[in-house]
Parts: structure tokens; C-alpha cells; sequence
């Protein structure tokens, strides 16, 4: 109630095995709690100005040939082409008031030193000798440091106009094999 922003992050982490149940789970987590989201702002005397939303840059297909964006990126197709359509799909079918503008946020991985992000995992894995390329490895790697994300987080709130989605990823997109050559480099594997 008066919030200024609210900004859904919430979903089940990614980093586990696909099975039917954690599938299901990364689904649900991202569909309900958007609902969540939405249902409370609507239910609000004094809706906030702005809901941002996390999506993924995964909405897009695998992409080797050119950069894919909201003009003229092309649709993936598989699990988490699927739960990203999902995801937006409950975002964008909320009923919030009109004076609450909404933005969904592509994002690439969010790269912060910290326990438990990506950046935290795959150095944990270079550092156990894991640390090669995955794959072919000729695959584009869409990523944004946190820093640039909460600075991009900054320059929506402070923009009126800005509404719908939103791509949060560095203008560089390494392939896995040099993005995986650079944590090697860092810890000197």
C-alpha cells in the first residue's frame, strides 16, 4: 500500500536437474507469485507507480547467427522458452489499476560475487577443474553485472514512459567457451 516500485524477483533457482517435479516447480514458483503480485496491487487503495517483473532472456530461441531483442528476436521453443511465455503471460494478464505501469524484465545471468549466483557456481566448478566449455560451446552466453542491473532497475523507476518489456544484458555476449576461458583466466586454472 503507497509503495513507490515493487519488484518481483521470486521464482525456484534454475540450477538444479530437470526432472518433472523441479520442472514443475521453477513453473509454478515464477506463474504464482506473479499472480501473488498482481492480486495485491489490485487489492491496493494507493497502487504503486511501477511493478517490475523478472522474466528471461531464455523467452528467445538459441541463437548463434545474430543478437536477439524485443524488436526482432525470435521466440524459443522447449521448457524454458515455455515457462518465460508463462511467466509474462501472468505478468502482462494482471489486472493492476491503470496509473501502475508495468515492465517486464529480460535479463541475461546476473553476475555479482556472491554466494550463490551464477558467478559464485561457475567459479566453484573452474575450481574443481570444471571449468571447460559446455556443450559445443559456441553457444551465446546473455549476461548483465549486478551493478549495470540495479543501475538499469534505477533508470526505469525514473522514466515515466518506459513500460512492456524491457531487455537487461550486456551489449557483449560471449560464447560459453570464452566466457568459461575467462573464469580459468581469473582463478588461473
Amino acid at each position: 500500500e503507497g509503495a513507490e516500485l515493487v519488484i518481483n524477483l521470486s521464482g525456484r533457482s534454475v540450477n538444479c536437474r530437470y526432472n518433472d517435479g523441479n520442472r514443475e516447480a521453477i513453473r509454478r514458483s515464477r506463474v504464482e507469485s506473479t499472480g501473488a503480485v498482481g492480486r495485491a496491487i489490485a487489492a491496493c487503495r494507493v497502487p504503486p507507480k511501477l511493478w517490475i517483473n523478472a522474466s528471461t532472456a531464455t523467452w528467445y530461441r538459441h541463437a548463434e547467427d545474430k543478437p536477439q531483442d524485443e524488436w526482432h528476436g525470435e521466440p524459443g521453443a522447449g521448457f524454458s522458452h515455455d515457462v518465460a511465455e508463462a511467466w509474462e503471460n501472468a505478468f502482462f494478464a494482471a489486472k493492476v489499476p491503470p496509473e501502475t505501469r508495468k515492465v517486464a524484465l529480460r535479463m541475461g545471468m546476473v553476475l555479482a560475487n556472491e554466494p550463490g549466483t551464477v558467478y559464485d557456481i561457475l567459479t566453484g566448478l573452474t575450481n574443481r577443474a570444471l571449468g571447460g566449455a559446455m556443450g559445443g560451446g559456441s553457444q551465446r552466453v546473455s549476461w548483465i553485472h549486478m551493478e549495470d542491473f540495479l543501475r538499469a532497475v534505477d533508470f526505469i523507476s525514473r522514466d515515466p514512459f518506459m513500460d512492456g518489456i524491457i531487455n537487461l544484458t550486456a551489449p557483449d555476449f560471449p560464447s560459453n567457451r570464452e566466457l568459461m576461458r575467462h573464469f580459468r583466466e581469473t582463478i588461473g586454472m
